[in-house]
């Protein structure tokens, strides 16, 4: 939350500022992932390296379990925040609608040139869909785990229509990057790229 109320100090205005704080949030979610992980192995005797290992050798398989376990996680993280705000429908549409062009002039407007350390490319869906939800804040008044509050105790997830909106969203975030984002995964350093629902970012 803190790190939330930081960036948006800085949306439209100084951009190499937001991405940093879009950065300190990923480093530490992936240093927390990662000393969890790290215990979890240690409890049943399986060493960082072999994980690692393993973990890139499915992801280059393609695998993407691993990762849709990893981005899970971070779901539960954003799950676990208090939200009392009730939407209707055809808020949460229009809040999707908004955010799907709002993707399209982030489209015509990135410069993948501002990004020169590869980390930053690699967390741009991440990125963008910080920008995205403090836009989404700024016009609505409504935060990320609100929508997921909405969506879970009115089991949205189940209507198609919400399903398909919400895959449109993560499509065209992932869309924006320069390459294969799953040729881009590291090891434990996946975790940047956000996860759970439309790939919404950071707290």
């Amino acid at each position: 939350l803190q790190n939330r109320q930081e960036r948006r100090q800085y949306l439209g205005s100084d951009n190499r500022k937001y991405v940093n704080c879009c950065m300190d949030w990923t480093e530490a979610v992936e240093e927390m992932l990662i000393k969890s992980t790290d215990e979890i192995l240690q409890f049943i005797n399986v060493p960082l390296d072999t994980y690692e290992e393993s973990f890139m050798y499915w992801v280059e398989q393609g695998s993407q379990e691993l990762i849709l376990i990893q981005a899970g996680l971070l779901q539960k993280l954003k799950e676990s925040l208090p939200s009392g705000k009730d939407l209707t429908l055809e808020n949460f549409f229009e809040i999707m609608q908004y955010s799907l062009h709002q993707l399209d002039v982030e489209a015509q407007n990135i410069d993948f040139n501002q990004f020169t350390d590869p980390n930053e490319l690699k967390t741009l869906p991440t990125i963008l869909q910080s920008k995205i939800n403090d836009q989404i804040y700024e016009k609505f008044g409504i935060e990320e785990e609100d929508l997921f509050y909405n969506i879970k105790t009115k089991s949205w997830d189940r209507n198609p229509e919400v399903r398909q909106i919400l895959e449109r969203v993560a499509h065209k975030t992932m869309s924006l990057m320069p390459m294969d984002p799953m040729m881009m995964m590291g090891g434990m350093d996946q975790q940047g790229m956000g996860g759970g629902f439309g790939g919404f970012g950071p707290y």
